[in-house]
């Protein structure tokens, strides 16, 4: 983001270069809101996030590989950048300026008003778990690493869609099931 340097090329059109249409570029933005750390103001009335900001919805998104939308939004345009190191006394310097928004971006979603990020209560792990080490979290079709590290567990067919794990049966070196534990 270098606003003085005038229109660039996002990552996002450079991925959907090299990767053709297997990647698709989303832009993300808030209107206005409370990030916990700023409060952010409406955007300036040339920015592309004020223009989305006149449907007055919650949330929305636009499909730029839609004919009729691409025709409707795309031409030289200043989106807000809102990262890390956001703050609102440099609202007006934050944008990305791009020469085509459709070639920018395929998608732009917009979130009316942003809100602060409030942490997930994780709860304790239930006797079944802390004994398996199974903790119910699975990445694809397995349960966690530390569920693996414990010997773990594996998702059960009636429950894999809840993520809920079994522990998997103890082996001898002859791949027999041993029943000592």
């Amino acid at each position: 983001m270098v606003p003085e340097r005038g229109p660039q090329a996002t990552v996002g059109s450079l991925l959907r270069e090299g990767h053709g249409g297997r990647y698709v570029s989303v832009a993300i933005g808030f209107h206005h809101g409370d990030l916990g750390i700023a409060v952010l103001p409406e955007p300036a009335a040339g920015l592309v996030d004020a223009r989305l900001g006149r449907a007055d919805l919650p949330a929305q998104w636009l499909d730029l590989r839609d004919e009729d939308t691409r025709r409707r939004w795309d031409g030289p345009a200043k989106a807000r950048v809102i990262n890390g190191a956001y703050t609102p006394a440099r609202d007006a310097a934050e944008h990305l300026a791009v020469a085509s928004l459709a070639d920018a971006f395929d998608v732009l979603s917009q979130v009316r008003q942003a809100s602060p990020v409030r942490r997930l209560q994780v709860s304790a792990p239930s006797e079944a778990e802390a004994a398996t080490g199974c903790t119910g979290v699975r990445s694809s079709r397995r349960c966690s690493r530390s569920a693996g590290a414990l010997g773990g567990g594996r998702p059960t067919d009636r429950r894999r869609r809840f993520g809920a794990c079994e522990p998997r049966p103890r082996t001898d070196s002859r791949g027999e099931r041993r029943e000592d534990s």
